[in-house]
């Protein structure tokens, strides 16, 4: 429920050889059929596939965040695969020194650019 109404949140992918559109819909599960519309979707041409993922535990990993539902607002935190090893290029490395620079850069960019509540902001930290 998300005020008062009972939504579920769903990721509808585009995949073509040339472009991937990842829209993100918000939907109540009542009056919407996600399946229906990816079905739809699937029949306007044969090279395009569309694929569905929809949330779990209130939970849904989108690109690299991950959108928690409660029952009054939406929590964001850092998305990372379960096989993520937490490396980066080590400083003593022969690579060039803008690349180890990018990585935390990125990293400290990604920190900065989401709207995180202090708790997942604060793990974010201490994970760079």
């Amino acid at each position: 429920m998300y005020g008062g109404v009972p939504v579920c949140l769903s990721v509808v992918a585009i995949l073509t050889p040339r472009l991937v559109c990842i829209p993100c819909a918000l939907h109540d599960p009542s009056h919407t059929d996600i399946d229906n519309i990816q079905n739809d979707f699937n029949t306007l041409h044969p090279n395009i596939k569309f694929t569905a993922e929809t949330e779990t535990n209130n939970k849904l990993n989108f690109l690299d965040i991950t959108i928690h539902r409660t029952l009054t607002n939406w929590k964001i935190s850092i998305y990372r695969k379960p096989s993520f090893t937490d490396t980066i290029i080590t400083y003593s490395t022969n690579h060039p020194a803008q690349h180890k620079y990018a990585a935390i850069r990125f990293l400290h960019n990604r920190l900065n650019t989401y709207h995180l509540h202090k708790e997942e902001y604060n793990e974010e930290v201490n994970t760079i």
